[in-house]
């Protein structure tokens, strides 16, 4: 197992977003990644850490970090 945790970057004002850390297997971390890049277009809002941020801003104005802990 290993900790993770998602971290969403605003680019423009480096402000983040960040998720709760978690423990995953590798595989599962993977398919988070893999899950994350295949839907991000059709993603309409995330909520991240009681924040809700628009699917738009988050395609056009963020950086999404998955951090190994």
């Amino acid at each position: 197992m290993i900790k993770v945790q998602a971290i969403v970057t605003h680019v423009a004002t480096n402000r983040k977003f960040e998720c709760a850390l978690t423990e995953v297997t590798l595989e599962e971390m993977i398919a988070m990644v893999d899950e994350i890049k295949d839907s991000i277009a059709d993603l309409t809002y995330l909520d991240v850490g009681g924040t809700i941020l628009p699917g738009d801003f988050i395609r056009n104005h963020c950086v999404i970090e998955i951090l190994k802990l």
